[in-house]
């Protein structure tokens, strides 16, 4: 077999991707599903974003830890020091550490429970907007396969040697070739969300352009269509095949940013859960010192590691309430913003006059008070409405 073959050919579940820099061996992590295992093995292009997006992940974990533990344990041992020096009489003695633990366990112990909450239901939140999106665009490809059938017909076909008029012989060149285009652009918006796994959804800038695209396509084969059969049966049909696609890959944009949004519900959930680590280590140093403070020397020691929890303990939840202060702040302001931006364009764009509406509201209470006092004076037994 020739080299090229070799290369081209893809790897077997057998063979293990190899490090390009020191030549070892790249080994899966053992969490990997079975199709994620595949993937790993058989695409390149998966494991090195797989690798990369992993890698970036934990970067900023550990940086989320070391900068709030290191912050709070360099403010402690300023704050230590500074009492130890200035302060003759200290009030940190054993029993006070002890309490300071089992306040700092507890204490972060219940906002872990509580962050598990939050990343739990922002992950059901998004796994339950994905399925319902994705439920909804299988139903959308099937329509567009529908219809992608009805135009096969027309699409790479020959025009007829019997046919001898120039005019129809070009119109129907024409069909031919807006029959492609229009196939063409709808097979491919079946091919993305046809490939797509779990989590991937597509670029909303490029869907944009695709959806227009199909949309002037499908005009220009309206046209070209009507151009050869002018009957009302295939006026029926072409404008028929034409909205169903274009209803059909509107909805999809629609569900591909419902899918989209899933994204950013998943990526609030790991922002929240990059507290986890520095709250376990809270935890861990709490227990800690709570079974070890009988043996500590008094003094400094004592008075340290009381300031280093109580630090930590309390960094941790002004990063927690600056990071729900800011995700709130951010919702309030870009929504106002958005909505002031829409209200203000729409009076620039608005076609209708303002007064003119108010009128016409007017008119039409007016109408309705006087067909009231009509049916009122014409009830059978000839009572009249009160003097207003």
């Amino acid at each position: 077999m020739k080299k090229d073959d070799e290369e081209d050919k893809p790897m077997t579940n057998t063979e293990e991707p190899t490090n390009t820099k020191s030549g070892a061996k790249v080994r899966p992590p053992n969490w990997l599903g079975e199709d994620e295992h595949a993937k790993w093995v058989v695409y390149p292009e998966w494991r090195s974003t797989f690798q990369s997006e992993k890698s970036r992940i934990a970067k900023q974990s550990l940086f989320y830890t070391l900068r709030n533990i290191g912050i709070a344990i360099g403010a402690s041992l300023i704050i230590a020091f500074f009492i130890w020096r200035t302060t003759s009489q200290t009030y940190f003695d054993p029993a006070t550490l002890i309490s300071i633990g089992n306040i700092t366990c507890a204490t972060a112990a219940a906002v872990i429970s509580i962050i598990l909450f939050f990343v739990v239901f922002f992950f059901g939140r998004a796994g339950e907007l994905e399925d319902q999106a994705r439920n909804s665009i299988r139903h959308e490809i099937a329509s567009l396969e529908l219809s992608a059938d009805q135009l096969s017909g027309y699409a790479w076909v020959e025009v007829q040697e019997s046919v001898t008029d120039s005019s129809v012989k070009a119109k129907a060149k024409h069909l031919i070739d807006t029959s492609n285009k229009f196939h063409n652009g709808i097979r491919e918006l079946i091919g993305v969300f046809s490939r797509a796994t779990r989590g991937t959804f597509c670029d909303s800038g490029k869907l944009y352009l695709l959806d227009k695209h199909i949309f002037d396509k499908g005009g220009d084969w309206y046209v070209a269509y009507r151009s050869l059969s002018d009957t009302p049966e295939s006026r029926d049909f072409a404008l028929k095949v034409w909205r169903s696609i274009g209803t059909a890959s509107n909805n999809i944009m629609k569900l591909n940013d419902d899918i989209q949004l899933a994204q950013d519900q998943y990526h609030k959930a790991l922002q929240v859960s990059f507290a986890l680590p520095s709250l376990l280590i809270i935890v861990v140093l709490a227990l800690v010192v709570i079974f070890v403070v009988n043996i500590l020397p008094a003094g400094f020691s004592i008075t340290l590691l009381s300031i280093i929890l109580i630090s930590l303990l309390t960094t941790q939840i002004l990063l927690l309430v600056r990071w729900a202060h800011l995700l709130v702040y951010r919702e309030v302001v870009v929504r106002r913003a958005n909505r002031e931006a829409d209200r203000k364009y729409s009076e620039k764009v608005t076609r209708v006059d303002e007064r003119e509406i108010i009128q016409d509201m007017l008119a039409y209470y007016e109408r309705a008070s006087t067909g009231g006092k009509k049916q009122e004076n014409n009830k059978p037994n000839g009572t009249k409405a009160g003097n207003s």
